[in-house]
């Protein structure tokens, strides 16, 4: 879903679902002026119209079941009253008015003349091709490794998604196979299949992913990529350290220097938009319609994106090697917190479909052969992070504790399971 937010465009992200609303501006470039790669679903509304105000909690219901679905259509409203030349120039003569406005479609826009029920949206959507949830397969190992993030990604926009989990018997003839076909480019996984596209590369699919289904604003392209940067760089060293022999030597510089350098990179960013956000020249300060103080918690925009997710997979999986990295960062610990709070995030980590190891089997740590619990007899395998929000003079902090829970026999990998062949990452 490639959305070109316009500057002043404010995305009012509901409690489930994702409406956004629209102006004049960002409508002419989102879609009158744009080629029109994504589907728009237009409430145009006026606030003295009490048909609209009631019509207000059926669309944000729609909103959510279109999420969950994985519909790619975008919600959206644009208040008519504040914009009368556009009301004019499309013809509009009563409110609320809802225009579909199809993707790759020159036409002019369906009007929805149906009853004003989610169910009669959703209907709508389906009779015009535009609620089917993309088919989404996902190829990797038995391990979350690099595939985690774009599970995670997946999760949080609640898309339904199979995945190919390969071993050592079965990975040299896919990855011929893969290579022949062109769905491994570069002879590696995690590789992701998105209705009729092939693509690789985590950082990339990610990317992707996050564009399609409202995680990666346009607007905020540079920043998240710098971001997304950033993790790339720990993740490296996080490699180089768990696939080292010495890895018992050199987890205590690791745990005392490394990761507490880089984590307060990010704390600090965070720090600088709250501190930003309180003198009104903070990207966050965007969102106007998303009046909750976590807006300032979350990276970029006020609004959930892929940099806070990958954010946070990153820290998951640093949890095990230092399980109290985060208690001298207070708003890295409620982002982390923030994000694990997410619907599709929260319920994904309780389930049964994540893998119980973070790394392949050549891995000396957090591995079949070398589990995270058999470090020390008071941890258990499966790690969480909480935090407790105490809010002193309008100011969060965090009070963060570990929570350990038992372990889960989910997923667990298989004897002699094949590595990732990423050349950037050294580990799967």
């Amino acid at each position: 879903m490639a959305i070109r937010w316009g500057l002043g465009i404010f995305l009012a992200l509901l409690s489930e679902g994702t409406v956004v609303e629209l102006t004049e501006a960002s409508f002419r470039t989102n879609i009158l002026n744009d080629p029109q790669s994504s589907s728009w679903f237009v409430e145009f509304y006026a606030p003295w119209c009490d048909h609209c105000m009631k019509f207000t909690p059926t669309w944000e219901l729609f909103a959510t079941t279109a999420k969950e679905a994985g519909s790619p259509v975008v919600v959206a409203k644009l208040n008519g009253n504040d914009h009368k030349g556009l009301v004019k120039e499309l013809g509009l003569t009563a409110f609320p008015t809802l225009l579909l406005f199809k993707a790759g479609n020159t036409d002019p826009p369906i009007k929805y003349t149906g009853i004003r029920t989610s169910e009669g949206l959703v209907e709508f959507l389906k009779n015009n091709n535009c609620y089917a949830a993309p088919r989404i397969t996902l190829r990797y190992f038995n391990t979350r490794g690099r595939a985690e993030v774009i599970r995670l990604v997946l999760e949080a926009a609640f898309l339904q998604y199979e995945q190919v989990h390969y071993d050592s018997l079965t990975w040299p003839d896919a990855k011929v196979a893969g290579i022949e076909n062109g769905m491994f480019l570069f002879g590696q996984v995690p590789s992701v299949s998105y209705n009729d596209r092939d693509l690789v590369q985590t950082w990339s699919i990610v990317r992707y992913l996050g564009s399609r289904h409202n995680l990666l604003p346009a607007q905020f392209f540079t920043e998240i990529d710098m971001l997304l940067g950033g993790l790339e760089d720990i993740l490296a060293r996080y490699g180089r350290l768990v696939y080292s022999k010495n890895f018992h030597e050199e987890r205590a510089e690791y745990e005392a220097q490394v990761l507490p350098a880089w984590l307060a990179h990010y704390n600090r960013y965070l720090s600088n938009n709250r501190r930003q956000e309180q003198n009104g020249t903070s990207s966050s300060s965007s969102s106007s319609s998303n009046s909750s103080s976590n807006s300032s918690l979350y990276l970029v925009g006020g609004v959930l994106t892929v940099a806070d997710i990958g954010l946070f997979s990153v820290i998951q999986q640093h949890l095990p090697v230092s399980p109290s990295c985060l208690a001298p960062f207070p708003l890295l610990s409620a982002h982390f917190r923030l994000i694990s709070e997410q619907k599709g995030i929260s319920n994904y980590l309780a389930s049964d479909r994540r893998p119980q190891y973070q790394n392949g089997v050549r891995a000396f740590f957090d591995s079949q052969q070398y589990p995270a619990d058999s470090f020390t007899t008071t941890r258990r395998r499966r790690v969480l992070f909480t935090v407790q929000d105490v809010h002193i003079y309008g100011v969060v902090m965090a009070l963060p504790c570990v929570l350990y829970l038992s372990s889960s026999p989910t997923g667990a990998a298989k004897n002699g399971q094949a590595e990732s062949e990423d050349p950037g990452s050294g580990w799967s």
